[in-house]
């Protein structure tokens, strides 16, 4: 039996391990990259409390860091054959996903600028519905739970937008960005405890 079909066996055995609710699409990895943006999110609420204006900017890049290693995590596991199909598929479905909220979000955002609405309640509607995408997605399987903490923060966060100064809200933000980093480690961490017998 070559390498070729020992691989593809693996494949199968993972589909029908995801098809029966057995495989997780995350794995440690996940959980601390879920963890880094606890200080993330605390250094770039310190910056925006106490430091100048031009830190600002500065003090986003560790979360950028996160964002760049979670793609080159998901590269990782597209370009390695041996990997599991279903962690390929959770990567590829998120990254999609925030694309197309990305874009469906601007351009609702740009809509509600040109047709003179206030942009700081509509910003709070889009993130309060990015929430809703995260809920939706947190439903569709049992490993996609850790959804749910990015859906509660999110949708807290998008209901406090429109009562915040501009300061207040990057600090809320800032905020809320390391309590969902927590909150979906605690939530990967426990299912993946579990699912290893540990």
């Amino acid at each position: 039996m070559g390498q070729a079909e020992i691989n593809r066996i693996r494949e199968d055995l993972e589909t029908i391990r995801e098809a029966a609710g057995m495989g997780l699409p995350f794995g440690w990895e996940d959980v601390w990259l879920n963890l880094a943006l606890v200080p993330c999110g605390l250094i770039k609420s310190a910056a925006e409390v106490f430091g100048p204006p031009e830190w600002r900017m500065l003090m986003a890049m560790p979360a950028l860091g996160v964002v760049v290693a979670a793609v080159g995590l998901r590269y990782r596991f597209r370009k390695s054959t041996g990997r599991s199909p279903v962690r390929r598929r959770e990567y590829d479905l998120a990254l999609r996903a925030g694309l197309l909220y990305a874009v469906l979000a601007g351009v609702f955002l740009a809509w509600a600028k040109s047709s003179g609405q206030p942009i700081q309640m509509m910003g709070g509607v889009a993130t309060a519905m990015a929430g809703g995408l995260c809920a939706v997605l947190a439903t569709t399987s049992p490993g996609r739970r850790y959804w749910s903490a990015a859906a509660v923060v999110l949708i807290a966060y998008g209901l406090v937008q429109p009562l915040c100064s501009p300061r207040q809200l990057a600090v809320a933000g800032s905020t809320a960005m390391g309590v969902a980093g927590l909150l979906t480690a605690a939530i990967q961490a426990e299912q993946l405890r579990r699912g290893d017998g540990l």
